[in-house]
C-alpha cells in the first residue's frame, strides 16, 4: 500500500470515530431543541424546524425554525421597497431560512453545546491532515487536490451522520405526533446551497407529502423571484426618467440631529463606538473603520419623517446622490457634529471621518483614529465611487476637508 492510500485509509478510520460522536450528539441536542422551539412557540404556526449549517466547511451547527407569522413580518417589511406583492414575496422567501425573524434568535446558537464542540474537533482533525499543516505526512510532489478530495467526502460522511441524528431525534414520540398532525417539515439548510441540495438533504427526513409540498414551493419562489427581478427592473427604469423628489429639507431632521450623541471607549489606544463588539487589533485602523459605522437610516428612524425618507431612499434602486441633495447633507451633518466630539473628547488625537450616501453601499459614516503609518480608508479603495464620499480631518485645533465631495482622494 502506497503512503497516500494509507494516509487515505487512517483518515477514514478515525474520521468514523468523529462521525459516531457527532451523530449521538446531533440526535440528543436537536431533540431537546427541537422540543424546547415547540413548546415555546404554541401563538405560531411552524412550517419548518430544523438546522442550519455553514456549507463548505461544516463549522458549524445550529436549530432554526420559520412561520406563518414570521413569514408574513418579513415580507411585510420587504413590501416596504418592493414592487411587487405581499404574496409574491411571501413565496419568495418561504424557504429562505436567512430571511425568517426567527432565525437570528440568539438562544438557537446556545442550544447545541456539544454539536458545537465536536464539529470544532472535526476542523482540528481535517487541518492535521493539511499538506501545508502538515507535509510531512505526504509525500513530495504530491496533488493538493488528494487532500481536498478527502475533505469533500468528509464534508458528505458530516452530512450523512447529522441526517441520521436528526431522524433519530425526531422518533421522540412527542415530536413525531407534533409533525404527522401539522405537516411541518424537518429541514437541513444552509444560506448558500443550492435547492437541489437543499432537497437532498430535507428528503430522507421527511415523508413524500411534505417533500413534495417543499418541491413545489421552491418552483413557486423561482417563479416569484423572476417576477420580481422584472418588477424591480421597470422600477429602476421608472426611477431614472422620473426620480423621486421630497420637499422635506435638513431642518425637519434637526431633533433627530441635535439628539445624536453617540458614546465610546478606549481598546489599546483605538477609539470605538461603545456599541462595537468583538473588535480585532490585528490592524487597528481598519478595526476601527469597519466597527465603527454609523448608519445613517438608523439615526433617522426617530424622526416622525422616517417612513417617507425609506420610502424613497431605502433600498439601492433609484438614482445616485450629487452632494446637495437632502440625504448627503444630513450625512455631512451628522459627520461634523460626530467629529466635533471626537476632538473635544480626545483632546490629544486627531480623527479621519468618513461619510458615504451611495445607492450601491447605501449610507454610513465611520471613523478612526489618525495615526503615522498612512492609513487612508479602506472602503475607499474598494467602493466604486458612484455616489458622495467625503474624508474629514477633526483634531482639537482644526477642521479639514481631506477628501473632494466627488469621492476622488488626493
Amino acid at each position: 500500500m502506497d503512503k497516500i492510500s494509507s494516509l487515505s485509509q487512517r483518515f477514514h478510520s478515525l474520521l468514523g470515530d468523529h462521525l459516531e460522536k457527532l451523530r449521538l450528539s446531533v440526535e440528543k441536542e436537536s431533540r431537546q431543541a427541537f422540543l424546547e422551539i415547540i413548546d415555546t412557540s404554541k401563538n405560531l404556526h411552524l412550517y419548518s424546524i430544523g438546522l442550519y449549517y455553514s456549507a463548505g466547511s461544516w463549522s458549524y451547527l445550529c436549530p432554526t425554525y420559520a412561520s406563518e407569522e414570521g413569514l408574513t413580518h418579513a415580507a411585510e417589511n420587504a413590501l416596504r421597497h418592493s414592487p411587487a406583492s405581499v404574496q409574491e414575496i411571501k413565496a419568495s422567501l418561504r424557504w429562505s431560512p436567512c430571511d425568517s425573524p426567527h432565525h437570528d434568535e440568539e438562544r438557537l446558537e446556545q442550544m447545541m453545546p456539544e454539536t458545537e464542540s465536536l464539529l470544532n474537533s472535526l476542523g482540528s482533525f481535517c487541518d492535521e491532515f493539511d499538506p501545508y499543516i502538515a507535509p510531512h505526512l505526504w509525500p513530495e510532489g504530491s496533488d493538493d487536490e488528494i487532500y481536498y478530495n478527502l475533505i469533500r467526502d468528509a464534508h458528505e460522511r458530516i452530512r450523512v451522520a447529522v441526517t441520521e441524528g436528526m431522524d433519530n431525534a425526531v422518533q421522540d414520540e412527542s415530536l413525531k405526533k407534533f409533525f404527522e398532525t401539522t405537516k411541518c417539515a424537518l429541514i437541513l439548510t444552509a444560506g448558500d446551497i443550492s435547492e437541489s441540495d437543499f432537497l437532498r438533504n430535507i428528503k430522507p427526513l421527511n415523508d413524500y407529502e411534505a417533500f413534495y409540498r417543499v418541491s413545489i414551493d421552491l418552483a413557486e419562489a423561482s417563479d416569484a423571484q423572476t417576477t420580481i427581478n422584472a418588477l424591480w427592473k421597470i422600477k429602476e427604469h421608472q426611477e431614472k426618467e422620473n426620480p423621486p423628489t421630497t420637499d422635506l429639507t435638513i431642518d425637519n431632521f434637526r431633533e433627530v440631529l441635535d439628539s445624536f450623541s453617540p458614546e465610546f471607549l478606549v481598546s489599546d489606544g483605538a477609539i470605538f463606538l461603545n456599541e462595537a463588539q468583538g473588535f480585532v487589533t490585528s490592524e487597528i485602523n481598519l478595526a476601527e473603520e469597519m466597527h465603527n459605522r454609523i448608519k445613517l437610516m438608523e439615526v433617522l428612524r426617530e424622526s416622525p419623517h422616517y417612513e417617507e425618507m425609506d420610502k424613497l431612499y431605502g433600498h439601492f434602486i433609484g438614482k445616485q446622490f450629487s452632494p446637495e441633495d437632502l440625504l448627503p447633507c444630513i450625512a455631512r451633518d451628522l459627520t461634523f457634529k460626530l467629529g466635533k466630539m471626537l476632538a473635544d473628547r480626545f483632546i490629544s488625537k486627531t480623527f479621519r471621518v468618513m461619510m458615504v450616501v451611495d445607492r450601491n453601499s447605501l449610507y454610513y459614516i465611520t471613523f478612526h483614529c489618525k495615526r503615522d503609518d498612512g492609513y487612508e480608508f479602506k472602503m475607499m479603495e474598494l467602493q466604486p465611487r458612484d455616489g458622495v464620499y467625503e474624508v474629514y480631518e477633526f483634531s482639537h485645533e482644526c477642521e479639514i476637508l481631506v477628501s473632494p465631495r466627488n469621492g476622488q482622494i488626493h
